[in-house]
């Protein structure tokens, strides 16, 4: 399955807003709701790539307050996350006057988007000098709103130019060095950010989100113990954070451990009621220990929350292929298939599935498939090879098999399943070349060749 990723940290009036619009959208509720509930199920939504359901959202939205210009900017926003730039900026422009602070930090990011960000910066100069006051606390939040601004849009020299600006203001400012970490990370300059959380530490050493980002820059690199060192250290300075016990439980899942993560992963789910997500996440960790029932029941579970759930269909259509229940698991690929009919692997799945039921021409067509939409799959070129081979198609094998060794010449066996189709189409002098290959890679092969092909056992000696 795919890799842990953490996700919006739901307090409990966004948690209640959420499970009532979900009641009402099954008609379990009624559907009135204020405009700031429908504002932050909006942004759970957005957060958790959920764009399509905010269309309904909006359009609850739109009937109960449609006068309402903070929904408009949650639609705006949408229409951008979604790729709708440029509706979006029209919807901003009908709002009128560049008054509103959120509207315009919005306004800088599509104006980057659409290639006009000379405009974006004359915004926020405005902005500042319209907004900036006395209090030198504002001047700093006004500079990393701005900063974040442009380095949402991967324009970090500008939005590096803001932090360095509020950081003048105050050299101490937590978040704007915080975000300044974040821009070196970014940019893979993994030692100066490094060097900012030890200055952060030193600043005060009893700032929770310091460790939790720390912790996250040691789990992408791929250091999971220092990962949990770092997360336990926030932990214990804030016990009730719910996101810092999912990250522990993400990193423990990638130490193995998965005992431990699933009962962080039942705690975080317990305080904060995002169900459908952390049974997906205790799911995996079931399936990682090939416990295969207890995960399809906690995938079953997510999907009664929310039935379009592309990754429990998929983990159970999975936990029913290891379990070689064939026809159980197509029919919830297929359902998977048909929510995101674009996922690569998904097709793989169906392919390895058919193959289980002896349906080669159609396990065929599926690795094809998967193929079309992600060509760089060596394995999946394997398994289509060896089909062919089954299928006594042995030049059109032998092609496959040297386009899987071309994009990773370390598959196992290829050299000898290549070795094979030479010495099958009597070309024994470049079958005696790969099979040679194949025995100074893996010792393992001789035999290998030996059980698969017995007849051809002369050709060892010349080995």
């Amino acid at each position: 399955m795919s890799e842990q990723q953490s996700f919006f940290p739901l307090d409990a009036e966004t948690t209640a807003a959420v499970k009532r619009y979900e009641d009402f959208r099954l008609g379990k509720a009624n559907g009135y709701f204020e405009v700031d509930e429908l504002s932050d199920i909006i942004d759970y939504y957005l957060f958790n790539g959920m764009t399509k359901d905010c269309d309904g959202v909006l359009e609850l939205g739109n009937k109960l307050h449609p006068n309402s210009s903070e929904l408009k900017v949650k639609r705006a926003k949408t229409c951008f996350v979604a790729g709708d730039v440029r509706n979006a900026l029209r919807i901003l422009e009908t709002l009128g006057g560049d008054n509103d602070y959120e509207t315009i930090i919005l306004k800088m990011e599509l104006l980057q988007k659409i290639g006009r960000g000379k405009e974006a910066q004359m915004l926020a100069n405005k902005l500042f000098t319209d907004e900036s006051a006395d209090d030198s606390e504002d001047n700093e939040l006004i500079c990393l709103d701005i900063a974040n601004a442009f380095i949402s849009q991967n324009n970090f020299e500008i939005g590096m130019k803001w932090l360095l600006r509020g950081e003048q203001i105050n050299p101490q400012n937590i978040d704007i060095l915080l975000e300044k970490a974040l821009v070196f990370e970014h940019q893979e300059k993994f030692d100066k950010a490094l060097e900012i959380y030890n200055q952060l530490i030193d600043i005060d050493a009893f700032v929770p989100e310091v460790w939790f980002d720390l912790a996250q820059l040691y789990y992408f690199q791929g250091n999971f113990a220092k990962a949990l060192e770092a997360f336990n250290y926030a932990a214990a300075l804030d016990e009730d954070d719910m996101l810092i016990t999912l990250q522990r439980a993400h990193v423990l899942f990638q130490l193995d451990r998965y005992d431990e993560a699933i009962e962080l992963y039942k705690t975080y789910g317990e305080a904060t009621g995002d169900l459908w997500q952390t049974n997906i996440f205790v799911a995996q960790a079931y399936e990682q220990m090939d416990k295969y029932d207890e995960a399809i029941d906690c995938y079953e579970k997510s999907l009664e929350i929310y039935p379009e759930n592309y990754d429990a269909l998929i983990g159970i259509g999975t936990c029913l292929l290891e379990q070689q229940k064939y026809e159980e698991s197509i029919v919830f690929i297929d359902r998977a298939l048909e929510i995101h009919e674009d996922e690569h692997e998904a097709w793989i799945y169906l392919a390895e599935a058919l193959v289980g039921l002896d349906n080669t021409e159609d396990a065929l067509w599926a690795y094809a498939k998967s193929l079309t939409i992600e060509p760089n799959q060596p394995e999946a070129f394997m398994a289509i090879a060896n089909l062919l081979l089954e299928k006594d198609e042995t030049e059109k094998a032998l092609q496959i098999y040297l386009a899987a060794r071309k994009l990773d010449s370390s598959l196992e066996f290829v050299d000898l399943f290549i070795a094979i189709c030479y010495f099958y189409l009597k070309d024994n002098s470049q079958g005696i070349k790969y099979l040679r290959s194949a025995i100074n890679t893996d010792a393992k092969a001789r035999d290998a060749f030996l059980e698969l092909c017995p007849e051809f056992e002369r050709f060892l000696g010349m080995v």
